[in-house]
């Protein structure tokens, strides 16, 4: 565990994970391509609720985000 992160009691709820990628523009139908697949495996893994999101201010910003069980 991470120094001066909070213990999480297993418990609590669903946990919302959140990757963000960097995207070059060029590449970005590629990426979303590949990225898709990664939809299967999060839920294969216990993960619900999967999405990418494009952010609106930074447009090489993706942001992947699935919730897992606590």
């Amino acid at each position: 565990m991470e120094k001066g992160a909070p213990a999480i009691d297993g418990d609590l709820g669903p946990v919302l994970v959140t990757v963000e990628h960097e995207v070059a523009p060029d590449q970005a139908t590629d990426f979303l391509k590949a990225v898709r697949q990664y939809r299967r495996i999060r839920r294969r893994d216990g993960a619900r609720k999967w999405g990418i999101f494009r952010d609106t201010e930074n447009v090489n910003r993706y942001v992947e985000t699935f919730a897992i069980r606590g």
